[in-house]
């Protein structure tokens, strides 16, 4: 599983106290698939988008998925998962 993704879970509560152990596999590949769509429709939104400045790319995925700013999972964790989260859209 892609760190990041697992930092994700992680900051969600899925990890918690035993949570992800609990679920069976079918699940577990469920949620990462989820994961996956969602970094997608957001590398879509940014493609379409790619005239826009690209500090107004993050408030169009907020708008489209109708979520208002939350706790990151940190520069430090984008910046080096960019090229993961690059190759993921593909």
């Amino acid at each position: 599983m892609n760190e990041l993704i697992e930092h994700c879970m992680y900051e969600s509560g899925l990890t918690a106290q035993g949570c992800w152990d609990e679920l069976d596999d079918y699940a577990k590949e469920a949620i990462e698939r989820f994961a996956v769509l969602i970094v997608r429709e957001c590398a879509d939104i940014a493609d379409r988008e790619s005239s826009q400045p690209c500090d107004s790319c993050g408030e169009l995925i907020k708008q489209y998925f109708e979520v208002e700013h939350q706790k990151s999972v940190g520069k430090r964790l984008m910046d080096k998962y960019s090229g993961a989260l690059s190759d993921l859209a593909k």
